[in-house]
């Protein structure tokens, strides 16, 4: 039974950075304009080369998606995951506090 939870929840998990990835790569699921969107959206927060890092947050956080949904490399997966969250969470969300109703961290952690 602890097997199935776990099942469940790196499936939950996983398919929710694989549709954000995809969102960030891809103009789908409501992603709009795809590389382009996540290259102007680094570019606001002052990463530089914006074509590198877009490019590192997209394919990296669908990469960690596909690993923790499909369970290979699940650490790898899990710590590509974990650190793509940390980093918008310090550069995006931090200074607004942790409550989602004013654009805090909440769900990002």
């Amino acid at each position: 039974m602890e097997n199935l939870g776990f099942l469940v929840l790196r499936l939950f998990f996983g398919m929710i950075f694989v549709m954000h990835g995809c969102q960030q790569v891809l103009p789908s699921f409501g992603g709009g304009t795809g590389l382009k969107g996540t290259e102007d959206t680094v570019a606001r927060i002052g990463f530089r080369p914006t074509w590198l890092w877009a490019r590192f947050l997209g394919f990296g956080t669908l990469t960690g998606g596909c690993l923790l949904t499909f369970g290979l490399f699940t650490a790898l997966g899990a710590a590509v995951v974990v650190t793509i969250m940390t980093v918008a969470i310090v550069t995006t969300k931090l200074n607004r506090g942790f409550w989602n109703r004013d654009r805090g961290y909440e769900y990002n952690l």
